[in-house]
Parts: structure tokens; C-alpha cells; sequence
């Protein structure tokens, strides 16, 4: 699953002790899901992790750390030169292109304006809760796979088509947020 995570979402990952935005960044960081990202991305997220709210929680380690393990652990993308006109501010624009090169399945951001928009090309965009609540069921069918692995080799058994039910139920929870479900 492929996922850009706006840059309020990343740069509230850094002090998130527990909610939706923790678990979204511990599934990013245990790779339940491909985070993609861009320059402008990460330059916006170095700027807003500068200011005195950040700076004055953060030390410029965390920040170092953190930037760097984006760098290491995500798809960094190219953004074309010429951006089109799609959201109400610029800086949404590079997030948007940035969603569209990438192919995202997923643009998850705390913006009300980029979450008016529901989709971008074939990006669902989504507030945090409700993603968190589609890794959740996501984790849930992993480990239902891996029990039913377990349970298969102590048999003796195939373990195919229980392995196809589980992958088809994580499919369908991923298409079902990526529709309307859990928003109102």
C-alpha cells in the first residue's frame, strides 16, 4: 500500500506517544504500508520543525534522526517543474503532485482543505482516525494469516486458500476506506 503522509501527519509523528498519528507512524515504521515522499515534502517538514513550537520540544538530534530515517526508510519522488493549480494553498499542491506521482492509494492529512477534496486522481485523502482504523484491520488480517499459517503446518494441511480469504479481506478493507466508509 502506497502512502504519502502530509506534512502536519510527519511532523506530528515525531512527539505522537500514543493515537491515531503513533500508530500510524509505528505501522509506516514496522512496514505495514510504503511511505512515499518528495523535496518539497521534506523541505516544508524541516521548516515547520524549525519553528519555536518544534524547536523548543525538539532537539536538532530528534529532528536530525527523524529526517533521516524518512530519507532511509521511504520512496523519495521527483515533482515535476510545473505543478498545476489544484488546491487552495501551493504548499497542498506539491503535496497532491507528490501523491499523484507517487500512485498513492492514501494522502493522510490533518488539512480540512485537502480533506474536502476526498480524492486526487485515484488518491483517497483521509484524516488520520480513519486510517488508523484501516491499519488496525489490516494488522488484525496479518495475524490471522500467520495464525492460520501456524495452524496449517501443525496440521499438515495447504494453507492457500485460507491465505487467499485473508488477502482478499485485506484488499477489501483497503477499498473500503479508500470509498466513503467511516466519514461522514
Amino acid at each position: 500500500m502506497r502512502v504519502v503522509l502530509d506534512t502536519n501527519i510527519l511532523a506530528s509523528a515525531i512527539r505522537a506517544g500514543r493515537g491515531p498519528i503513533a500508530d500510524i507512524r509505528e505501522a509506516w515504521l514496522s512496514g505495514l504500508f510504503h511511505l512515499h515522499i518528495s523535496k518539497p515534502i521534506l523541505d516544508e517538514l524541516e521548516r515547520t520543525l524549525a519553528n519555536p513550537y518544534f524547536s523548543s520540544r525538539l532537539s536538532r538530534e530528534q529532528v536530525g534522526l527523524f529526517v533521516m530515517s524518512l530519507r532511509a526508510t521511504s520512496v523519495v519522488h521527483p515533482i515535476p517543474l510545473f505543478v498545476p493549480r489544484v488546491a487552495s494553498h501551493r504548499e497542498d499542491d506539491f503535496i497532491l503532485a507528490t501523491a499523484k506521482e507517487a500512485l498513492a492509494d492514501f494522502l493522510i492529512t490533518g488539512d480540512k482543505r485537502l480533506q474536502a477534496l476526498q480524492h486526487h486522481h485515484k488518491t483517497r485523502i483521509l484524516p488520520a482516525q480513519p486510517f488508523s482504523d484501516c491499519l488496525h484491520e489490516i494488522a488484525e488480517n496479518d495475524d490471522r494469516l500467520r495464525v492460520a499459517d501456524r495452524e496449517a503446518s501443525e496440521r499438515g494441511v495447504s494453507v492457500e486458500e485460507i491465505i487467499m480469504e485473508i488477502q482478499s479481506a485485506k484488499l477489501r478493507t483497503i477499498e473500503s476506506y479508500k470509498s466513503l466508509k467511516g466519514l461522514q
